[in-house]
């Protein structure tokens, strides 16, 4: 018989098999639909016909998408009177004549054309006031043009009617973009109903050229109205060449850029973690400085989810509220109360409910009061834990572990920048992630106060650099543990900068001035919580500098050289900081700028003592009719004249190794920092950067990252970085473990098949840890009415709790109408920007 366990598998198994099943289904469809699509240039006589009256021209061996391209009438007349000619009059009775050869009429910016005509003049005034027109009739209009077999106007009144027309329209419905689109059709009748408004009956549209018939729309009644730049279409029918996909009761779309109010076109999403799902917004243009989008979207595995933007922008104000609510998440309540406690981290921080109802809400807002003040809100917070994971659509980033929730105010100055900030944090520890068992320290409140005085006396720098901060531990019940801290601190320098074109001088000083209260919890009463203060500190450390520079330069006749040398004294007396706690403090990366830092920690918490002299050499060498190096590259190291007393760990079991950036205290130099760009021409580029440590004969950073870039479409990324202790993903084993080290390869490309074809691909592999933190590939075909890309690959989500990495299966798709809008996923565009180094996405 088979147990529990053995059904439960093969259920999951057969599951996930229909899954996988119903989604190469929905792909292998989307492919083929790909192929009916591609655009087959037609030559007979009815697209030749059509071109011709539409004023486009085919060029069919032409490399440009749209095998041709269209011309537009120049419209210079000005004429306020009706201006009509011909090769023949005749008057008839009631005075209507009737004109016969090239007939031609002018109004301001109108033109018709037939072969015949009858022009009826007005009762009263016997002014021209209505003219019919016979015969292969020609109407140009700014942003359109008609063509028919009959047409009656009246000229005053700008009305009129075309039957067996054929049409097109000016369309522009990508902002920001050079290209223009246009849209044409057929049409039984064409009435004007207005200036620039025309109802059609019986009608075709299609923004693909006459000669490639991809996909066209037919609808009982669409009318247009150029003043509004809107198109309203009613019973429309979609096709793709001669067959009816999708239908619509009423469908409206912009002719231009402006936005109007409307459905978009819904998108399709699916990965391991949500299941299928899919989305259809509906736009909301309020007022012309304020919108909304609401998005229902059904998540097979999670139900139904409400989502909501609202943009508002004044002239001291901008901002965006977004939220999202799903009602009894069906997936949420089935795991909520058997997901398992983890024993083994007993203080791990938990923001799970019993409810069923989820959600979340970002609200980002800044102010611009006048010139020097400014402000800003930013606030994301989410119903539980496991909300960011369970949702997270994004391929490029994982889902933040700190939500902050935070308001500033600021006063700026060319002197003078003050700034009060509030900061909190909502952690989260998703139940199937590596648990988080520490909340970062909130700020209630942060003030900095910087000041900055250059060029006094053309050669003295006053600078000051100042700040209160109130750190509050939001944990509770960690008895022992700091739960207040407050921070003063400022940093006042004074420098000499005496400068010239072959190099500097700059002596300094600078005082690093800090206080410190530091409160701990203490139990008083029972279960009430009391501050008892621990100690108070103040540390005082001065930093002097000498920093100096010479600059040789030397022309060619098709090159200059800049070479320079830079050398700087650092000396910072050894304070005692133990006893403080390390709130914002790290050690600086080594790179070959940094070397030129005196203090090696980064924030305000360490002051590194030293007695150093840092020396670098490097060189630029330019074309003469170029700002741009056609190769840069720079070598240098530190020489310390004493053992580094100063560490950040101050607790036992702790070790500043592990740190990334960290020398040896008792290292008389420090690893060797260099750095080789090459420029070779304009579209191939090569980036290195080295850290060397001699002492351990060993490199500590490599990177390497080439990229080829002959035009927009057309790139390739290769790289590789090597970075010793870059990858401490699992904190059980020792800093100087090997496979703690980063060596991780990246790649991706943009390459352009031909005109119509593309391929995406990139990929990043960790060496050491021998997973693929990321993967995708994809097409594109773009052609001159219409695109699909689909890409598909797998993300890295971070790590379980067993410190196995977790990753999930996307797939993504975009559908663009071009001149109509688009149909795709929300991270589409940020993948191929984000993992395509030097990527411009032309259909957005």
């Amino acid at each position: 018989m088979l147990n529990e366990s053995y059904l439960v598998q093969y259920y999951m198994l057969k599951k996930n098999l229909l899954t996988n099943i119903f989604i190469l289904n929905f792909i292998v469809f989307l492919i083929s639909i790909s192929f009916i699509l591609v655009s087959v240039a037609h030559t007979d006589e009815e697209s030749k016909k059509i071109a011709e009256d539409i004023l486009f021209t085919h060029q069919p061996l032409s490399t440009n998408a749209c095998q041709g391209y269209y011309t537009e009438r120049n419209f210079s007349n000005s004429e306020k009177h009706i201006k009509i000619t011909a090769n023949n009059l005749q008057v008839l009775e009631n005075n209507i004549s009737l004109l016969k050869g090239n007939v031609e009429a002018f109004h301001a910016n109108k033109y018709l054309r037939s072969k015949t005509a009858k022009v009826y003049p007005d009762d009263k005034t016997n002014k021209i006031k209505d003219i019919e027109l016979f015969d292969n009739v020609k109407l140009f209009s700014e942003g359109a043009i008609i063509n028919g077999n009959y047409a009656k106007f009246d000229i005053l009144n700008n009305t009129g009617i075309v039957k067996d027309a054929i049409y097109r329209i000016n369309i522009s419905s990508f902002k920001d973009r050079s290209e223009k689109y246009f849209g044409h059709g057929k049409s039984e009748v064409i009435i004007q109903e207005k200036e620039k408004y025309f109802n059609c009956k019986k009608v075709s549209f299609t923004t693909c050229t006459p000669y490639i018939n991809s996909w066209h729309m037919r609808a009982s009644k669409l009318d247009i109205d150029q003043e509004e730049q809107m198109a309203y279409a009613k019973h429309a029918i979609f096709y793709i060449r001669q067959v009816p996909v999708f239908y619509l009761p009423y469908f409206s779309f912009p002719i231009s850029d402006e936005r109007k109010s409307g459905f978009l076109y819904p998108w399709f999403n699916y990965s391991n973690s949500l299941g299928a799902g899919i989305k259809i917004p509906y736009y909301l243009n309020l007022a012309p400085n304020y919108d909304a989008t609401l998005s229902p979207e059904y998540i097979h595995k999670h139900g139904m989810k409400f989502n909501g933007e609202f943009r508002f922008l004044s002239k001291i104000t901008e901002g965006t509220l977004q939220t999202s609510f799903i009602q009894k998440d069906k997936t949420f309540i089935n795991t909520q109360d058997t997901t398992p406690t983890n024993t083994a981290l007993p203080n791990k921080i938990t923001n799970r409910h019993l409810g069923q109802n989820r959600g979340e809400v970002k609200f980002k807002e800044s102010f611009n009061f006048s010139k020097k003040i400014s402000g800003a809100i930013d606030v994301h917070a989410v119903s539980d834990d496991d909300y960011l994971q369970d949702f997270n659509n994004s391929f490029n980033t994982l889902a933040s572990n700190n939500l902050a929730q935070s308001a500033k105010l600021a006063y700026a100055d060319p002197n003078w920048r003050i700034a009060s900030e509030v900061i909190v944090y909502q952690t989260l520890s998703p139940s199937d992630l590596k648990a988080v068992t520490s909340r970062p320290y909130f700020n209630l409140p942060k003030i900095t106060a910087d000041t900055k005085y250059h060029n006094i006396l053309k050669i003295v720098n006053v600078d000051n650099t100042a700040g209160y901060t109130n750190y509050w531990n939001p944990q509770e019940q960690l008895f022992g543990q700091w739960k207040q801290i407050q921070r003063y601190r400022t940093k006042p320098s004074l420098e000499i900068n005496l400068e010239d074109k072959f190099g500097f001088i700059r002596p300094k000083v600078a005082v690093h001035v800090s206080k410190y209260n530091m409160y701990k919890f203490q139990l008083k009463k029972g279960k009430e919580i009391d501050l008892t203060p621990k100690f108070e500190t103040t540390k005082i450390i001065p930093i002097y500098t000498v920093d100096s520079s010479l600059i040789l330069e030397k022309l060619g006749e098709k090159y200059s050289q800049k070479l320079t040398a830079r050398v700087m004294y650092s000396y910072i007396p050894e304070v005692d900081q133990n006893k403080i706690i390390s709130l914002d403090s790290g050690y600086n990366s080594l790179s070959f700028n940094n070397l030129f830092k005196p203090n090696r920690f980064s924030g305000f918490d360490r002051v590194g003592d030293t007695k150093q002299i840092s020396y670098g050499l490097s060189t630029d060498i330019l074309p003469i009719d170029s700002n741009v190096p056609f190769v840069s590259m720079g070598i240098g190291q530190i020489t310390y004249f004493k053992d580094r007393k100063v560490t950040i760990c101050t607790t036992a079991g702790c070790s500043d190794n592990a740190f990334l950036g960290y020398v040896p205290i008792d290292n008389q130099f420090s690893p060797i920092a260099a750095f080789f760009n090459l420029q070779v021409n304009k579209i191939l580029t090569w980036k290195n950067e080295i850290v060397y440590s001699h002492q351990k004969q060993s490199v500590d950073i490599f990177s390497s990252n080439l990229q080829y870039k002959p035009d927009k479409r057309k790139i390739l990324n290769i790289g590789y970085s090597h970075i010793i202790n870059g990858d401490q993903i699992i904190p059980t084993l020792t800093p100087t473990d090997k496979t703690q080290n980063l060596d991780q390869v990246n790649i991706s490309t943009s390459l352009p098949i031909n005109t119509y074809w593309s391929f995406y691909a990139g990929m990043s592999y960790n060496i050491n840890a021998d997973y693929f933190r990321h993967y995708f590939s994809g097409l594109e075909y773009n052609s001159c009415c219409w695109a699909i890309r689909l890409l598909t690959g797998r993300a890295y989500m971070g790590l379980d709790n067993t410190d196995k990495p977790k990753f999930d299966d996307k797939v993504y798709i975009q559908f663009v109408l071009k001149g109509l809008g688009s149909y795709a996923t929300d991270d589409i565009h940020n993948l191929l920007k984000t993992h395509i180094p030097g990527f411009q996405d032309h259909l957005v």
